[in-house]
């Protein structure tokens, strides 16, 4: 370590530690990031699925009600 060549392997660890934290940072910001687009998506789908169902309840309800209105009309 006491030699320019010790120094010079240090100096290059040490960049080299410094860069890998620095890519370990960023992929953990990234995945992070990723997870919560994913949690954003899904609860989106959730509330989607949810309108959905509630919207297909209505439309039966509608239908059954035209179904009544146009027997009574019939009699």
């Amino acid at each position: 370590m006491g030699t320019s060549a010790g120094t010079a392997i240090s100096i290059f660890t040490l960049l080299g530690m410094g860069f890998t934290a620095g890519v370990y940072y960023n992929d953990y910001v990234k995945n992070v990031e990723i997870l919560e687009i994913k949690k954003n998506n899904f609860i989106e789908i959730q509330t989607l699925s949810y309108e959905i169902e509630s919207l297909k309840l209505e439309n039966k309800e509608l239908k059954i009600k035209i179904t009544d209105y146009e027997q009574k009309s019939e009699e």
